[in-house]
């Protein structure tokens, strides 16, 4: 090759180089990982969610928050105030869950819906109990009876259903907290969410945090920097959130400046809606209206969004239209897997980008952890391989018992079969098998345990990605810790997803 073509051991080191270096001054935690190819160059429009997006709160704060808000109201219901005197950790409730209201049970999934371990309340059920209630079911089946926890406000309405779950579930009825109403596991659980949801709805919550914030809120100095340098780089920002207006100014406020100063949080956005009521925003042709700085509607509804003043309501083709852009040049960040990222993906063809906190101590434990989890990979794949060298020797016994040719078999591999040694020889692995699942379940439960103690990895299950780690898989164009990370790349960065592959094609 010519001297300005090197070869491809060279152009191999080369390329390396280059995406070292681009990724040596990001950290792990803070690195914008890829699912599908994104071009920022084509990305006319960003949008942003508020809430754990670009508000990141304190869980421990918000959920003891909730759960005190929530209790006083189940305690005015008629529960027991002892019951709620102690809270479960707050490592017991993550996203990526299922609460099956049928039998109050709360789940965690992998991939393809199979069970991979599952709490009675705050008590881990075995084996044997897990695969009688749940061998063959897959979520979806029962929509009613499954609620997914796919955001960060739905930990306290986990923590509140375990400790009830608790103290109506004592395996001794002596054990059980007397003077509790009498309900199923379903009634339970609408107890808990009507709780939660007034809680939100009736100020109960909100007053604390706006009348506090720094105690419920990290404030980020880079944020206003990362959204100013997006827009210096002439993509329109929009903020698009569930909360109203008069919440919505008190957090952004807090962020990013008070809205009636020159640099305050509104002169960061082109557009901003409120009380969007995602994810039906994303299917729904509700209008836009305009309302002032108490968030009282004023003047006329609009099927498209009228102006650079906050709007409520509205839809996702009426701001398509204000923004004047493709759909496919829309980038929507956002922490909620359904509401915000799934829902969208499908609906609007909006590409997506998810906020997953969860990734700050994830990437710190895969860190710290290394050798372990390659131990636990390597003893995976060794107990498969002895597995299969098990069935090999068997079928060769099962062919030699035969009196004749069997399909698969020949007669001279029939004869020729020493029974004795093959016996021997299968005795030996399955005791080499036996000390391999010990020594796999015991380095998985330490790996677990540094991830979480309750769950383990929120992205893992069993043996690949959990459920919520799939939906971000399939849904998410890209997903990090924190919006403020797209300010260590380029504003017309590409991202570029690693090449998919399947199991046969590295033969």
């Amino acid at each position: 090759m010519s001297k300005n073509h090197p070869t491809d051991p060279d152009l191999a080191a080369a390329l390396a180089s280059v995406a070292h270096a681009a990724s040596e001054h990001i950290p792990d935690s803070a690195r914008i990982f890829t699912n599908r190819t994104l071009n920022l160059a084509n990305i006319r429009c960003i949008g942003f969610d508020m809430d754990y997006t670009l508000a990141r709160y304190r869980l421990a704060e918000m959920d003891d928050l909730a759960w005190s808000a929530a209790a006083a109201k189940l305690i005015k219901g008629g529960w027991p105030g002892s019951v709620f005197a102690h809270k479960p950790p707050d490592d017991f409730a993550i996203r990526g869950l299922v609460v099956d209201t049928a039998h109050g049970n709360i789940l965690k999934m992998d991939q393809h819906g199979y069970v991979g371990r599952a709490y009675h309340g705050t008590r881990l059920l075995d084996s044997n109990e897990r695969k009688t209630l749940y061998r063959d079911q897959r979520l979806g089946r029962e929509r009613a009876r499954f609620v997914p926890v796919d955001t960060f406000f739905s930990l306290a309405e986990v923590l509140l259903y375990a400790r009830m779950t608790d103290a109506m579930s004592g395996d001794d009825p002596a054990d059980r907290t007397p003077g509790l109403p009498q309900c199923s596991h379903q009634e339970l659980w609408d107890s808990v969410r009507a709780a939660v949801d007034e809680s939100h709805q009736d100020g109960t919550i909100k007053s604390h945090v706006v009348k506090r914030p720094e105690l419920f809120l990290d404030r980020n100095d880079e944020l206003k920097s990362t959204l100013q340098r997006l827009r210096a780089a002439g993509k329109r920002l929009f903020l698009l959130t569930n909360s109203d207006f008069a919440f919505t100014n008190q957090i952004m406020s807090f962020l990013l400046g008070p809205e009636d100063s020159d640099s305050g949080w509104k002169s960061d956005f082109d557009y901003i809606v409120v009380s969007a009521g995602k994810p039906n925003f994303f299917f729904e042709g509700r209008p836009f209206i305009e309302v002032d700085k108490s968030g009282a509607p004023r003047g006329k509804s609009h099927a498209v969004i009228a102006s650079a003043q906050p709007h409520a309501g509205g839809s996702q083709a009426g701001l398509q239209e204000a923004l004047g852009c493709h759909p496919d040049e829309v980038l929507f960040v956002g922490d909620h897997i359904y509401a915000d990222i799934v829902r969208s993906r499908r609906s609007s063809g909006w590409r997506t980008a998810l906020i997953a906190p969860e990734l700050d101590h994830d990437t710190q434990v895969r860190r710290e952890r290394s050798h372990a989890i390659t131990e636990v990979e390597v003893a995976y794949e060794t107990r498969s391989r002895v597995a299969e060298e098990i069935e090999t020797y068997l079928h060769s016994l099962r062919c030699a018992a035969e009196t004749g040719p069997t399909p698969g078999c020949t007669e001279d591999v029939g004869k020729s079969v020493d029974q004795t040694t093959i016996t021997e020889r299968i005795d030996a692995l399955r005791a080499f098998e036996i000390s391999l699942d010990h020594r796999l379940s015991t380095a998985t439960e330490a790996v677990d345990r540094a991830f979480n103690p309750f769950w383990g990895s929120v992205f893992f299950e069993r043996y690949g990605p959990s459920r919520f780690a799939s939906q971000i898989r399939d849904y998410a164009c890209v997903y990090t810790s924190k919006v403020s990370n797209f300010l260590l790349v380029s504003p017309n960065a590409y991202f570029h997803a690693p090449l998919e592959v399947m199991p046969h094609w590295s033969l």
